[in-house]
């Protein structure tokens, strides 16, 4: 992703297949991941931000039983939906963080936890390292890391998208000191909760 997460926009729309293909192609995800973001969309789209958008549409179709041999139309028809999604490229990270596998968020706080991130990916600076920090401990197993954990980057960038002081001709300068740093200024902020030298995400404190 080449330009910041909160510019760029996926603008989808079709049938629920079709919108599925396109979250696969233009978001990286896989079916089943796509499927249930969009199933997740449907369910709350209050999770979006005012400038984003989902709408669902009622249409009829006619099932292929809904016809004779001869062509004659016998009125089997079936309710379809037409969709149309206007969502930034960070609300599609954050919600896919949310719904990746590995991880287990029990259901009744999957809306807050996706409200939660989704306020933190749209608000927290990017220069002074903070966002990239954060982002990063959110991909690793549930939501835990510590200061060591740019350390499998070996020195490259990994969010080449954000505005970084850190970054130097896409060479990452974050040590495990700045790390430290910002992940207990996370946690004095009540966004990260510290037990010995693992910082790990907690919803509440996000909201």
């Amino acid at each position: 992703m080449s330009t910041d997460m909160k510019k760029e926009r996926l603008i989808i729309s079709g049938k629920r297949e079709e919108v599925i293909a396109s979250l696969r192609d233009q978001a990286g995800m896989d079916e089943d991941g796509a499927e249930e973001l969009l199933d997740f969309l449907e369910s709350d789209p209050s999770v979006l931000g005012a400038d984003e958008k989902f709408e669902r549409s009622l249409h009829m179709e006619e099932t292929e039983e809904g016809r004779d041999r001869g062509g004659f139309t016998l009125g089997l028809m079936m309710p379809k939906y037409n969709y149309y999604i206007n969502i930034t490229a960070a609300t599609v990270f954050v919600l896919s963080q949310i719904i990746d596998k590995r991880t287990s968020i029990p259901v009744t706080s999957f809306g807050l936890a996706a409200r939660g991130m989704n306020r933190l990916v749209q608000k927290i600076e990017e220069d002074s390292g903070v966002k990239c920090i954060l982002l990063e401990l959110l991909r690793l197993p549930e939501k835990t890391g510590r200061e060591d954990l740019l350390d499998r980057f070996k020195g490259e960038c990994c969010n080449n998208h954000l505005s970084c002081r850190f970054r130097n001709e896409g060479k990452c300068r974050c040590t495990c000191e700045d790390a430290a740093e910002i992940l207990e200024k996370l946690a004095d902020k009540g966004i990260l909760k510290r037990t010995g030298d693992a910082y790990r995400y907690t919803v509440v404190g996000s909201l």
